[in-house]
């Protein structure tokens, strides 16, 4: 063989051993779990209901139960779908999904709650409140993360107004 031949064929095979080694880098995958911290501070001056649940990826309905002591399921995945409406006189909220873990607080005027959860998977927090006795759901709403993150930190504020501020972050491992 031609050193020139030779030459070509060394050449040749480091491109082929570059592009192999291109090919078997590791590839980043979703998330085996996620912690979770839920903060809700109540600034109104009322007491506050709060529910929150935490589920594991997305959340496939939710279940409404009333002062009368009926139920309604809303077969929703994401709170921009459940009409207002269907929130007067509401008493729980509760969420339907894979792995929910659910929290309800009583806030009196001026006082705060926190949470911490662990999902297997990347989190969903759906959050509702209004106030204690009051006709109707205030506010809700949920948030999640990415699927490579590890942490999610929210933090809920029910307002002097009664409207909310509400806030992610996230973080991946």
């Amino acid at each position: 063989m031609s050193r020139s031949r030779s030459l070509f064929v060394c050449r040749l095979a480091l491109a082929l051993a570059v592009l192999v080694a291109g090919c078997s880098a590791p590839v980043e995958r979703p998330v085996d779990g996620t912690d979770v911290s839920v903060s809700v501070t109540n600034e109104n001056a009322t007491s506050q209901e709060v529910r929150i649940a935490v589920v594991a990826g997305d959340f496939d309905a939710v279940e409404l139960t009333y002062r009368n002591g009926s139920t309604r399921r809303l077969a929703v995945s994401n709170v921009a779908a459940i009409p207002p409406a269907a929130l007067v006189g509401v008493v729980d909220f509760r969420v339907s999904g894979t792995d929910v873990q659910h929290t309800a607080y009583r806030l009196a005027p001026g006082s705060g709650r926190g949470a911490g959860y662990t999902v297997d998977g990347p989190a969903t927090v759906v959050y509702a409140y209004w106030p204690r006795g009051g006709e109707r759901v205030t506010d809700y709403g949920a948030f999640g993360c990415g699927p490579f993150d590890t942490e999610l930190d929210a933090r809920i504020v029910v307002g002097t107004t009664g409207s909310d501020s509400a806030s992610v972050t996230c973080r991946s491992g």
